[in-house]
């Protein structure tokens, strides 16, 4: 039997509570991480292998940069419409304004007149029946500053979401009184 010696206070401390004073002390696993350890340096003055990186370098900061740089070329012409589809936007809002005076003239058993002025580039819907009482026209929650309480004004340069100038053709349809 071997003599009972003293054991030093870390000693005790790492020993499991109820085991035998004459067993090895228990050395617990060391745990190895970046946060814990300070930054371990080889000889060659190098970063040790299992050393966390703290940094991005300057050159891949550049590469996400440019790839972020043409993730935006290509995406920023394709969220504005086509020219195609600014005119049929544009063509929809006069057709609306056409259907409008046709409401009105189906509606009040009357005649509107919609006139293009080419020389101010826009469109004029006046009554042009016989019923006078119908020369003033219904207020409308489009109303432009040009509007007045005889005619509705509808200027084709003001189109929203028009790219270029719209201007109508200089011909008549229907027959002109």
């Amino acid at each position: 039997m071997q003599p009972h010696r003293a054991m030093s206070r870390t000693e005790n401390q790492r020993r499991p509570p109820f085991s035998n004073p004459n067993d090895p002390p228990v050395v617990p696993p060391r745990i190895a991480s970046a946060a814990m350890c300070p930054p371990q340096r080889q000889a060659s003055g190098l970063p040790n292998a299992f050393q966390a990186r703290r940094a991005f370098s300057l050159l891949e900061v550049m590469i996400v940069l440019a790839v972020i740089g043409l993730l935006v070329a290509v995406a920023i012409p394709r969220s504005e419409p086509s020219l195609v589809e600014q005119l049929r936007a544009a063509s929809r809002i006069v057709a609306a304004e056409l259907q409008y005076a046709r409401s009105l003239a189906v509606s009040n058993n009357s005649t509107y007149r919609v006139a293009f002025d080419t020389s101010a580039n826009e469109l004029i819907l006046t009554h042009s029946g016989t019923k006078t009482a119908l020369n003033t026209l219904p207020l409308s929650a489009f109303r432009s500053q040009r509007d007045t309480a005889a005619a509705k004004y509808l200027s084709l340069n003001e189109l929203p979401n028009l790219s270029v100038a719209a201007r109508p053709l200089n011909t008549t349809v229907g027959s002109s009184s």
